[in-house]
């Protein structure tokens, strides 16, 4: 609607300005020439060359804010499953092999490789009331742009860690 109207003053501007005749007037027979020349016409293709400028910035931008979300998902799996583990933990009494087992399947039900994560914990036997410690560290790299780059590539260490209390009494 706004631009009707524009359209429409500016039309009647230049109608007043060369006096055309009323016949002219609504939108027939207007002569070829009846918006006034730009004053930026030295700057024609400007918005091309500032999309070509801006483009990569806004790429990085937009690839950047969803591999942090990557992460941070990441980042979530790790702190479950520690809370996983920790839990199981304070209940046998420390670590052992069949909850390494089931650390390393809640890793894997959640994308991580349990391969790379690198797990330390408290063996068992620990005693009642003593603390039990289980910490979880993931190297995570990624490409930004995925295999169009090979120069943007970031490692980061991600960890989680986590202390309860042995609720099992060893005799």
């Amino acid at each position: 609607m706004i631009w009707i109207r524009i359209i429409k003053k500016l039309v009647l501007k230049e109608l007043l300005q060369k006096e055309l005749p009323l016949k002219a007037w609504p939108f027939k027979e207007l002569p070829l020439k009846v918006w006034p020349e730009s004053k930026l016409a030295g700057e024609r293709g400007s918005a091309f060359m500032e999309l070509a400028i801006l483009l990569p910035v806004l790429l990085f931008l937009i690839f950047g804010i969803i591999e942090a979300g990557l992460v941070a998902g990441v980042d979530n799996s790790l702190v479950s499953v520690v809370d996983y583990g920790i839990r199981a933990m304070a209940v046998n009494g420390g670590m052992n092999e069949e909850i390494r087992d089931k650390i390393d399947e809640q890793l894997k039900l959640r994308g991580i490789d349990p391969a790379k994560a690198s797990i330390s914990a408290t063996w068992a036997p620990v005693q009642f009331n003593d603390d039990v410690y289980l910490r979880i560290e993931y190297p995570y790299s990624f490409q930004l742009f995925g295999p169009v780059s090979e120069n943007l590539q970031f490692n980061l260490n991600l960890a989680a860690d986590s202390y309860a209390i042995s609720e099992n009494y060893f005799r």
